[in-house]
């Protein structure tokens, strides 16, 4: 056989193999979008179907007025606004004194920010809620964007 030949032959193995993992992996979403253009009693039919017999917008309708989208879009706005601009400063001036700097305790203070890399946010996570219990800052924007102002990846 050529070695053009076999290296077509290959290339059109290498495609059909691909397409099928993209079909597969393509499906669940195919799956997801059909179901939510499906009436409820269409959802939970045995066998089930991939294509609605009547396309319904309901579902997206209902959970409009359901849940507040206004207030969550808001909530997020400010918490990544918030950590962003804090996160920024605080980092910046860390950033400038440990490599401009020269200061008394300076290595060890900086070796232990790397070690707080190597501490899971599970170590922290109790002690987080015990905190920002005894200050009232639970369920506040101040709760959410406080404890993720500075941090050693910054």
């Amino acid at each position: 056989m050529h070695k053009s030949l076999r290296m077509k032959i290959e290339r059109l193995a290498l495609f059909i193999l691909l397409s099928l993992i993209s079909l597969a992996v393509f499906f669940p979403f195919c799956w997801l979008i059909s179901t939510s253009l499906k009436p409820e009693t269409q959802v939970v039919v045995y066998p089930p179907r991939l294509w609605p017999q009547t396309i319904t917008l309901e579902a997206y309708t209902s959970i409009w007025y359901r849940i507040p989208f206004a207030r969550f879009f808001m909530n997020t706005v400010v918490f990544a606004v918030g950590v962003t601009i804090i996160s920024l400063t605080l980092d910046s001036f860390a950033a400038y004194a440990f490599a401009r700097l020269q200061f008394w305790g300076r290595d060890v203070l900086f070796t232990l920010v790397l070690v707080t890399l190597m501490l899971p946010f599970q170590v922290s996570m109790v002690p987080l809620f015990s905190l920002l219990h005894r200050f009232g800052w639970l369920d506040t924007y101040a709760g959410l964007i406080i404890p993720r102002a500075s941090n050693a990846f910054g």
